[in-house]
């Protein structure tokens, strides 16, 4: 028993998701004022009558007040976050033995929350986005090269959701040596840049390691439209199956010479082609002037980034699926994808389903993936599933 820390105290029937396994106490949901707590500080969690629930971080900006990191009541120390990276490391090293490019934390899923840690070959990425997870930083740090051994840390702590437990944005070398260009790592099969200081989230997205390889055989011979492109993963990926034809759009100049460099480096230049704009915009004009295609991929940003930001992401969701449809030939595909766990999987079903309708269109779903296994699901944090991708082919 850690008596140092102070107790946090939940209100009467208020503690069942906790003991059901969620890391998450909502400001609501505490009987002590939280406003008397320090932002990032440790606290011992219990029920009313003093009996352990566990240890966490507390902030008293947020609405989730309090971020559990164990049920048992030990030290959050060096050895704490020793053992977690190393189970951590074991998993992903069982799971994904020999890949390049992998999520070795991902935050409340390796019992870790607020922190996640990228690694692309010998470097790695980390992203704080809570105060206790700030505040351990120097501790976890220097555990990070004992476990891992990288050539360098780079830090991107440059997500919005800082904002909400009032931290600043950080980004730069925490620890080593970082290269100046991109470092090419091997990613489904395919050689990709990842600029971990100018790249989106930590320089390539991780998530939709399997689900790339739903394009395989419906990608090829096929014209393929890569929406919200980036390092032109997907459309890389129709294109070493034996695309026809494929083009990469993102609103990014930048992310576009990126994806052609991959594209040369993997020899599919001949093939690809770039349009930067707006993916609203174009495939509206591309509607407009009559062009279709075999197999349209959407892998937008997230629409959804709260609760209360749902119905205008959702109708972002339905207008962005109208407009692609209307651009897939019949008997083409269509792979269009949600990274909003605040959407679904039966609401995004239902969007496609009423998308198709609208357009007098039929289709047929043929694959309904999620996120990589590097990004494990907790069954009692519904929170942890976000990654929704669905293959339909229309009719």
């Amino acid at each position: 028993m850690n008596a140092n820390l102070r107790r946090l105290r939940l209100k009467h029937g208020q503690e069942r998701r906790v003991q059901e396994g969620s890391l998450w106490v909502f400001s609501n949901q505490v009987e002590d004022a939280v406003k008397d707590y320090h932002p990032g500080e440790i606290v011992r969690v219990t029920l009313r009558n003093g009996r352990f629930l566990g240890v966490g971080y507390i902030n008293p900006h947020s609405l989730i007040a309090v971020r559990l990191l164990t049920s048992e009541d030990q030290e959050i120390d060096g050895e704490f976050f020793r053992n977690r990276f190393q189970q951590a490391r074991e998993l992903r090293e069982k799971i994904l033995p020999g890949e390049e490019a992998v999520r070795e934390i991902f935050s409340e899923s390796d019992g870790l929350p607020g922190l996640i840690v990228d690694r692309y070959g010998d470097f790695l990425v980390v992203q704080i986005s809570t105060a206790g997870m700030e505040r351990l930083r120097d501790l976890f740090v220097p555990i990070l090269v004992e476990i891992y051994q990288p050539h360098g840390i780079f830090e991107r702590s440059d997500a919005g959701v800082r904002k909400l437990e009032n931290l600043e944005s950080r980004s730069g070398a925490i620890w080593g040596e970082i290269p100046e260009g991109p470092v090419w790592v091997k990613y489904s099969g395919l050689n990709l840049p990842v600029d971990v200081q100018r790249g989106q989230k930590t320089g390539l997205y991780l998530d939709q390691r399997k689900n790339l390889d739903t394009v395989v055989s419906i990608g090829k011979d096929a014209r393929v439209l890569d929406a919200f492109s980036y390092l032109g993963a997907w459309g890389l990926k129709a294109a070493k199956s034996g695309a026809a034809q494929v083009t990469f759009l993102d609103s990014s100049g930048w992310a576009l010479e990126q994806a052609m460099a991959a594209a040369r480096r993997n020899r599919l230049a001949g093939i690809c082609k770039t349009v930067q704009a707006d993916a609203f915009d174009a495939l509206k004009q591309m509607k407009a002037g009559g062009e279709t295609f075999d197999l349209v991929i959407l892998d937008p940003p997230s629409f959804i980034r709260s609760r209360s930001l749902f119905k205008e992401g959702y109708k972002g969701y339905y207008d962005l699926n109208h407009r692609a449809i209307d651009l897939v030939k019949p008997g083409g595909f269509l792979v269009t994808c949600s990274c909003s766990h605040h959407m679904d999987e039966v609401a995004f079903g239902e969007l496609l389903q009423s998308v198709l309708r609208r357009s007098g269109r039929r289709g047929r779903l043929l694959f309904q993936g999620r996120q990589g296994p590097d990004h494990p699901i907790l069954p009692e944090m519904p929170e942890t599933k976000y990654l929704h991708c669905t293959v339909c082919q229309v009719s």
